[in-house]
């Protein structure tokens, strides 16, 4: 048995087993290459861009804040409705049924029932409120008002929320630039390593020189880790004002360059923002309704006038009209009411008085919103142009301590603080580039407006309210 496996063990070696040999090639010849498993190619995710209009656009789709205040409008708009249904046509069903001990009458020998045990009074009426001499209608005029307060209200969310979005679209492009400069920092660190590890390979520079050097790499290392990092916090921000879920492989496309129009000045700006700014609009309409609800409180004591048809049924009362139909000219007049007219009448001039008084300290404060916003925005040119020079100031100096220290002039320690300050100094720069981005958009949401273009002018037809 045991020869028969080691037979066995042969045979398959040698023939139909022996793969080996069967598949060897003839002398002289190369051995085939082994095939190669490629792996799979996963397809790119494509990015996602997003412009600042196109940003905004959604931002005031889906963010829930506008949901809100839209149903802000939609509440205040039943509420008119609820007024105004005081004038409309009101169909009125009553019964009052009564147990009671039953009652008749005698007339001589003839007993006649008068009133049985269960009795009703049955009564339908249509009725139209004909004039209460202004009670209700300046209630109703009220209403109608706070509709167009609520929409003034619901325009200045959607004023703040863009401002919001632009803010979130800058400070992501920000973050975006500040990894450029991390990046450009990193390299040049890299080189500055690479010289000085060659200087030290050729006896001319001390250790201390590429420990130096190797220092300031990885610093170099760690300001691009955290310039990402704020490009991921940047982006979830972004995302969330926007009401979009979490994504990868967010683009953003930067705006077209702000233009000033050189005839622009502060005073033309504050006109603006009191003409646009929908907390000015608002506090009109809220006036207004003041107004009316001060009209309403001084005719509560107005009499009420009504015109009713009336049906009747009496079942149960033997000596009443069963079906009675009547048309009936209503008055409801309150002579004396204990003086609840006089605390209505002064509780709307109090109210009135009070926002006149914040219609005042409104209009003060938006003009001292706007001209800081518009110092800090004339403050940016500046800002800008002064970050600009120290860049190029910073890129000829460290040139210079290069040169310097490759000649066996200079120190490691110059080279290291010229590095520095051009990396401070173009990272002071993104920060200019995007400060006069966000102070641009800080001047339109003071001013209630958006500038057609980005270009930063005062035309007399965007002197006009929306609406006009």
């Amino acid at each position: 048995m045991k020869s028969a496996r080691i037979l066995l063990a042969a045979f398959l070696f040698l023939g139909g087993g022996g793969t080996a040999h069967a598949q060897s090639p003839p002398a002289g010849e190369a051995e085939p290459a082994p095939a190669l498993t490629v792996p799979p190619v996963s397809a790119p995710v494509s990015a996602s861009t997003y412009t600042l209009p196109g940003s905004l656009e959604k931002g005031l789709r889906q963010n829930p804040t506008v949901r809100v205040a839209d149903e802000q409008v939609a509440s205040a708009a039943a509420r008119y409705r609820q007024q105004q249904s005081q004038k409309n046509l009101q169909f009125v069903f009553g019964d009052k049924t009564t147990l009671q001990e039953k009652r008749a009458s005698s007339f001589g020998p003839l007993t006649v029932p008068t009133l049985d045990s269960l009795s009703s009074q049955i009564t339908t009426s249509l009725q139209l409120l004909l004039t209460s001499f202004g009670k209700v209608e300046n209630q109703i005029a009220a209403a109608f008002l706070q509709i167009g307060v609520e929409s003034e209200n619901a325009r200045t969310t959607r004023n703040n929320l863009g401002y919001q979005v632009k803010q979130a679209f800058f400070n992501r492009l920000k973050s975006d630039a500040s990894v450029e400069v991390a990046t450009q920092n990193l390299q040049v660190s890299r080189q500055s390593l690479s010289d000085s590890q060659k200087l030290f390979a050729q006896g001319i520079m001390a250790r201390y020189d590429v420990v130096q050097a190797d220092l300031q790499v990885t610093e170099a290392t760690e300001q691009l880790a955290r310039a990402r990092n704020s490009v991921q916090v940047s982006t979830a921000s972004f995302l969330t004002v926007l009401n979009e879920p979490p994504r990868e492989n967010v683009e953003l496309e930067a705006p077209r360059e702000i233009e000033v129009d050189p005839t622009v000045d502060l005073a033309a700006l504050q006109a603006l923002g009191l003409k646009r700014r929908p907390e000015m609009l608002a506090l009109e309409g809220s006036l207004e309704v003041a107004r009316a609800l001060l009209d309403a409180a001084r005719s509560e004591s107005q009499p009420n006038l009504t015109l009713s048809a009336d049906y009747i049924a009496s079942p149960g009362y033997h000596t009443t009209p069963q079906d009675m139909y009547q048309l009936n000219l209503g008055v409801k007049w309150a002579l004396w009411d204990g003086g609840y007219r006089s605390g209505r009448i002064q509780e709307a001039e109090s109210d009135l008085r009070s926002l006149e008084a914040s219609g005042e300290e409104l209009r003060n404060q938006i003009c001292l919103q706007i001209e800081r916003a518009w110092l800090d925005f004339q403050l940016t040119e500046v800002t800008l142009a002064t970050a600009a020079k120290r860049v190029e100031a910073a890129e000829i100096y460290y040139d210079m301590a290069r040169q310097r220290f490759l000649n066996g002039l200079g120190t490691s320690l110059e080279v290291q603080d010229a590095l520095r300050s051009l990396n401070d100094a173009r990272q002071n720069q993104v920060v200019a580039v995007y400060d006069r981005e966000l102070a641009f958009a800080a001047l339109e949401n003071s001013v209630g407006f958006d500038f057609p273009l980005r270009r930063l002018a005062v035309r007399p037809e965007s002197l006009q309210a929306p609406g006009e």
